[in-house]
């Protein structure tokens, strides 16, 4: 009796980290979000290190007035902000996935992605990358309102508009390689932001997200209360 509840709790991991890795079709498909309010944002990384799935993605609710880099400091469960060139630790944050560690090195222009890592408690292996070395943590996004100028190999051209609104459908997006900091872009409604890594300093497309699990409980530690449940049960049945 206790191989069937194993083995049928096994087939029930194996349903939950298949259902894990389905392509999202927009923000009703999310499953891990942060914070509150009216307002809603999707975050998606993408590691480009051979890992399945390639990319993953996180929600974001919210009020007032937020960027691109308060999202994603609030969903990484650490985030710690460093001196550039891996000098003295500055801040340690918060966040809410335990399993998404962030780093940032501060440079006098201001703060630059180094490294993104991720332990999905369900298990899945570690998703890890870090820039500067082998590649940078290319900044996209979707969705917004601002002006920006683009640098013609001798000065600055524009300034250029960029006024879009927000979509919480997948089909809807059309990815653009940020022309401003994470910082100075201000969230919208239904915007989406991305975070694809680039090696070799050759930027990857984005590609359609898979929904990032929810931190607790995972899948991983519901099988294994499980079965130590159904021992216990034998064991109880045995006894004299």
């Amino acid at each position: 009796m206790t191989k069937k509840i194993v083995a049928a709790l096994v087939a029930l991991l194996s349903i939950a980290l298949s259902a894990q890795a389905q392509l999202i079709t927009g923000f009703d498909d999310i499953e891990n979000w942060t914070g509150s309010g009216s307002n809603r944002s999707a975050l998606v990384l993408q590691w480009n290190d051979g890992g399945s799935p390639t990319s993953l993605a996180w929600g974001y609710r919210w009020d007032g007035s937020v960027n691109g880099m308060e999202m994603l400091k609030a969903i990484a469960g650490t985030t710690v902000i460093r001196e550039a060139g891996g000098g003295d630790v500055l801040e340690t944050l918060t966040g809410s996935d335990s399993g998404l560690e962030l780093v940032i090195e501060r440079y006098n222009f201001g703060d630059a992605v180094y490294s993104m890592t991720y332990n999905p408690s369900g298990g899945g292996g570690q998703r890890t990358q870090a820039d500067w070395s082998s590649g940078y943590w290319e900044y996209l996004l979707f969705a917004g309102n601002f002006d920006y100028y683009t640098w013609n190999g001798s000065g600055y051209d524009g300034p250029f508009t960029y006024n879009e609104s927000g979509n919480p459908l997948y089909s809807g997006v059309t990815w653009e390689s940020a022309q401003i900091g994470a910082v100075d872009r201000s969230l919208v409604d239904g915007s989406w932001d991305a975070w694809s890594f680039a090696p070799g300093f050759a930027g990857v497309p984005v590609e359609q997200p898979a929904a990032a699990a929810i931190p607790e409980p995972n899948a991983m530690g519901l099988l294994l209360a499980a079965s130590l449940t159904a021992l216990a049960a034998r064991r109880s049945r045995r006894a004299p």
